[in-house]
């Protein structure tokens, strides 16, 4: 699939496939909140590492690029845009997308994905074979 802007919702289900067939595996993906008036969101790349006990991640770098069609969604893209407002993007260490509630360690959480300041577990089992 080629790049485009995505929330993090939508972008799940597109590459999460392909990134948990292989252990080490990377993902740089942007993640951005649309802008009014302008085809282009602005936000973070977040570069994301598939471990043997889950995904590894963090932001990179800042990210401007054109709309993708049909990838964003609003409750996504509000969601996203609150969490870059809090700040905090440094903390981010996984991607979590085991069920579980929000809490301390969410910086977004989101229904179905979760990006988390905890590190993944040692003792973790193994990342899902099949993401939805």
């Amino acid at each position: 699939m080629p790049p485009c802007s995505a929330d993090t919702e939508r972008a799940r289900h597109a590459y999460a496939e392909r990134l948990r067939q292989l252990a080490g595996a990377r993902l740089l993906l942007p993640l951005t909140v649309g802008v009014p008036g302008v085809n282009a969101g602005w936000g973070q790349m977040l570069l994301v590492t598939r471990l043997d006990q889950g995904y590894a991640a963090r932001f990179v770098s800042l990210v401007g690029i054109f709309h993708c069609t049909g990838a964003r969604s609003e409750d996504g893209d509000a969601r996203l845009a609150q969490a870059y407002a809090r700040a905090g993007m440094d903390t981010v260490r996984t991607v979590r997308c085991d069920a579980h509630p929000s809490d301390a360690g969410c910086w977004l959480h989101a229904p179905q994905v979760c990006l988390s300041t905890l590190a993944v577990p040692e003792d973790a089992p193994i990342a899902p074979a099949g993401i939805d």
